[in-house]
């Protein structure tokens, strides 16, 4: 819709309860550099690819009513702390990418993560996983998985706190977190794929 509106530094949208919108479309707001901020409302449900990809966001407060984010929406953005809504439950792949992140805690609502969602946040410190399960797909197979490349090239990682039901951490999940150091696997853990851990930190588990 404003794809690579780079004046574009205002948006009004509607956010009396009952009006506003459902779903912010795919690239809506993808290269608008000058947006720093918006205010979505409380409607909104889904954030669909793209939707903020490479803009100039910093802060964003995500509606009360949001059920996914779709891939890429806030990859490149500059917002240094979230807040996500208790109905949230699913994040694709990149969301969050090349993002500036410092601390971010999920929800136990939050069933789907899928690759690389926080790749190459690189102040990325701390990660809490408030739930006891996670899937990277919606498929069988990938139940209590966290999705590879997760935290791909994370380097200040320092802290994490997995779901404490994982059955798996796939490939390159924090491959080049060179700042974790230790981390805490779960009991239920049954496979560790390949370069999980390649250049990462680690002096114990």
């Amino acid at each position: 819709m404003f794809n690579g509106c780079v004046a574009l530094s205002t948006v009004t949208l509607p956010v009396e309860a009952g009006k506003g919108f459902v779903t912010i479309g795919s690239y809506a707001f993808e290269n608008c550099t000058n947006l720093t901020s918006i205010n979505l409302g409380n409607d909104v449900q889904t954030i669909s690819i793209g939707a903020f990809k490479n803009s100039g966001l910093t802060s964003m407060t995500l509606p009360s009513e949001l059920t996914t984010i779709g891939s890429s929406v806030f990859e490149n953005c500059a917002i240094a702390q979230i807040t996500f809504p208790e109905k949230l439950s699913t994040i694709d792949s990149k969301a969050f990418a090349g993002s500036s992140l410092v601390d971010v805690v999920i929800p136990a609502t939050v069933d789907y993560m899928f690759a690389s969602v926080f790749s190459g946040c690189e102040k990325l410190h701390s990660v809490t996983f408030m739930g006891t399960t996670i899937a990277s797909a919606k498929s069988a197979a990938s139940a209590n998985k966290l999705a590879s490349k997760m935290f791909e090239n994370c380097k200040e990682l320092s802290s994490v706190t997995l779901p404490s039901k994982l059955l798996t951490i796939d490939s390159s999940a924090f491959i080049g977190c060179r700042n974790l150091l230790t981390i805490a696997l779960p009991q239920t853990l049954t496979a560790i794929n390949d370069s999980a851990f390649e250049d990462a930190g680690l002096t114990s588990l």
